[in-house]
């Protein structure tokens, strides 16, 4: 969820972050990209003749360990993939319901923009925009934020901290006094 300016006024606008499909795809690519770099790294290696060269000794474990991460990867994808069939299977929902429509039908359910978008303007800055929008600390939205949002639950305010005190109503410090050896100030 982001803000966009319309009229003057912050309104609401939602896509998915991520796509299973998207991400499937994204994976494919970073295990071509291993495929070809391995190749590269094969060649490179047959050129190395020193059997105590640091990149010869080190290269191909990494590179291993590369593919293993991948491989995870695609594994966990494929089990995410079959959960998310599931759940569209017990909620009677078409198979062929994207990922993304499917969490933005849900985030329209409980967040609906226009419900945020009606929000008087210190609300949208104070409440809603850490709780329901994109920004530099981004978190998870709590049932309280979503009482808040229906008007089931009223918003409290944080409690303003006072302003820090001006150089004059400090009080003083003592002053700092030095000692030499000899006795004088």
């Amino acid at each position: 969820r982001v803000w966009v300016t319309k009229e003057g006024d912050k309104c609401l606008q939602k896509e998915p972050l991520s796509v299973l499909t998207d991400t499937k795809a994204q994976i494919e690519v970073l295990k071509r990209g291993v495929t070809q770099t391995s190749g590269l790294m094969q060649q490179v290696l047959k050129g190395i003749t020193d059997v105590t060269d640091p990149f010869k000794l080190t290269m191909q474990a990494r590179m291993q360990g590369v593919r293993e991460e991948i491989d995870g990867l695609c594994s966990q994808i494929e089990a995410v993939t079959a959960r998310y069939v599931g759940l569209l299977s017990y909620l009677a929902i078409d198979k062929a319901t994207c990922s993304g429509e499917f969490c933005l039908m849900w985030d329209n359910f409980f967040v609906p923009a226009t419900v945020v978008d009606r929000l008087d303007p210190q609300l949208k800055k104070a409440f809603a925009q850490p709780a329901f929008v994109q920004g530099k600390s981004p978190r998870a939205f709590t049932v309280d934020d979503l009482l808040v949002l229906w008007g089931i639950k009223p918003y409290q305010y944080p409690k303003i901290k006072p302003m820090a005190q001006s150089k004059g109503d400090k009080a003083k410090k003592p002053k700092r006094v030095t000692v030499r050896d000899d006795g004088r100030q």
